[in-house]
């Protein structure tokens, strides 16, 4: 009888333990305002002396908080920074609605024949935000490239 009443005690107390654990990577409900990215894999293989290790994404906003632009920085690893406005001239850049996703898409400054396509979006099933670029050429593929990203603030 001991033996029976001191195991109902312990599974109660296992289940009030359970209890307090909560899900951590909520999946967010508007979109940041800086994410700090790392690239998770990139076609073909990068060959720099001077590797890209961070991507910075910033979003702008208007006045009452409503999505407006969008600025993507590379940064080597010994400093070099490449703005993405400054290689490539706006084709479009939309938010998808009612999804934490927004897609921009430019043409090189050098050769407008060349495209570049880049994404960011937020993952529902793991609440991790992604961030992907794909350069192509008429019909041909040039790089692909995925990012893994956190938010790292406001921007102020």
């Amino acid at each position: 009888m001991r033996f029976s009443i001191s195991l109902l005690f312990l599974l109660g107390s296992v289940v009030s333990a359970s209890a307090e654990f909560s899900v951590t990577n909520k999946t967010p409900s508007s979109l940041p305002h800086v994410l700090s990215c790392g690239v998770l894999s990139l076609w073909p293989p990068e060959r720099e002396d001077d590797p890209i290790n961070v991507i910075s994404i910033v979003f702008g906003f208007d006045d009452n908080d409503k999505f407006t632009n969008l600025t993507v920085s590379h940064n080597s690893v010994f400093g070099r920074r490449i703005d993405r406005t400054d290689q490539y001239a706006n084709d479009y850049l939309t938010q998808i609605p009612n999804k934490l996703e927004v897609i921009w898409r430019g043409s090189l400054k050098k050769k407008t024949s060349i495209k570049m396509t880049g994404r960011v979006w937020n993952e529902a099933r793991n609440g991790r935000w992604y961030y992907s670029e794909i350069i192509e050429d008429g019909s041909n593929t040039n790089m692909k490239m995925l990012a893994g990203c956190r938010d790292v603030g406001t921007g102020d």
